[in-house]
């Protein structure tokens, strides 16, 4: 009696339990893939946080220690020495520090004051509650040399200066029609733009904005601890809707917002 031949092993295809299988695993590969920048993705936010936080701490150390607002403090080289040269040129290398005018505000509309943005920072890092080195002057704000850069956006950092209003953002004048006070100092978390001595091109899209408003503050945009709005270089706009019910436009994905954090009133009490 003949045998008949039996096909190779290798020759049988798939069966749907193998395929199954296979499906399943791939699966869970993309979304472990998906998952993770995800994960990625919010501890980069999170640093934004507490960075942000940090800075905030370490200026009302300094309002506490000194009894002024780093670069506004009228006797700053009392304790951190005269740096001598107090126009608007970068001090890299020069010591020490320049006085401000005391008025509570980090003023930066005139060129005589472009100098107490940066030299908040300057002070700072000379008190010891702030790690780095930075100039304290120039004429427009440069990452890594007069303000700090951001540990997890690439290209990006922190600025900070008087805002009396953001009217681009819907938030104008000294109050909004709610009352709502907006001028002050903040400090703001975008990309150089130039010319600017604030860091003002957009850095985030609006669920990222609104994911550091909601953790921070109320998650509403134009008002708070936390504030967003367009930023220069904008795809497409960060929030939607007029004051009082402006929000976050979630469905934009474009990079179009940068954010300000409020850190005192910009009078006599800071």
């Amino acid at each position: 009696m003949s045998i008949p031949d039996k096909k190779n092993c290798s020759d049988r295809g798939f069966t749907l339990i193998e395929l199954s299988i296979v499906l399943v695993i791939m699966g869970i590969l993309v979304a472990v893939v998906v998952g993770g920048s995800d994960m990625l993705q919010t501890a980069k936010l999170r640093g934004v946080i507490t960075e942000v936080q940090k800075y905030k701490v370490a200026v009302d150390s300094f309002k506490e220690t000194y009894n002024a607002l780093p670069g506004d403090m009228t006797n700053a080289v009392d304790y951190f020495g005269d740096a001598g040269d107090c126009g608007n040129a970068n001090r890299v290398d020069n010591p020490g520090t320049c006085n401000g005018n005391g008025d509570g505000r980090l003023s930066g509309s005139a060129a005589s004051d472009n100098k107490e943005p940066f030299t908040s920072w300057d002070q700072l890092a000379l008190a010891r509650m702030i790690s780095g080195h930075y100039s304290g002057g120039g004429t427009e704000a440069e990452i890594g040399v007069n303000c700090p850069r951001s540990g997890d956006y690439e290209g990006a950092g922190f600025s900070m200066r008087y805002y009396a209003a953001m009217t681009s953002w819907g938030v104008g004048g000294y109050e909004d029609a709610l009352g709502r006070k907006f001028a002050g100092n903040f400090i703001m978390f975008g990309k150089t733009h130039g010319s600017r001595n604030d860091l003002n091109t957009s850095v985030v899209n609006p669920a990222d904005a609104y994911y550091i408003d909601s953790k921070m503050d109320d998650g509403t945009p134009d008002f708070g601890f936390v504030m967003a709005g367009n930023g220069s270089s904008n795809v497409g706009n960060c929030t939607t809707g007029a004051a009082p019910d402006i929000i976050y436009n979630m469905t934009n994905e474009g990079v179009s917002c940068n954010l300000i954090f409020h850190i005192g009133s910009g009078d006599s009490n800071y």
